[in-house]
């Protein structure tokens, strides 16, 4: 069930502003996921990983809600949302952030400032 996890070659990520790190760790043979979050305040919170109906696609629950975690096809980053945003293993920050289109849809921007936060 987890087994994509395990086969990241990374186990650190982070945003490329470096203000946002997971960190996949098994915990007594449970996957979970550690999050740090720096800015004003700096915070560190561990939460067990949830699978989903998608091989590549996880789950945790937040007291500010539920958090998916998408992997890419080339495993070099992640998508977190509902924040939209990408995370990249440590050293490998200078990666620019890419735009999806999902079914030809419109760009709409979201305003991060108001939702970055998760712990």
């Amino acid at each position: 069930m987890y087994e994509q996890i395990e086969k990241l070659r990374h186990k650190f990520w982070l945003t490329s502003d470096k203000k946002i790190q997971l960190h996949f760790q098994d915990n007594k043979g449970l996957s979970m996921v550690k999050v740090y979050e720096s800015g004003q305040t700096t915070s560190e919170h561990m939460y067990l990983l949830l699978p989903t109906f998608e091989s590549e696609i996880f789950a945790f629950d937040t007291p500010n809600g539920r958090f998916t975690i998408g992997i890419s096809s080339t495993k070099e980053e992640i998508f977190l949302s509902p924040l939209g945003i990408f995370l990249y293993p440590i050293g490998k920050t200078g990666c620019q952030p890419q735009s999806i289109s999902i079914n030809n849809a419109e760009y709409q921007t979201v305003n991060v400032a108001d939702n970055q936060v998760i712990n």
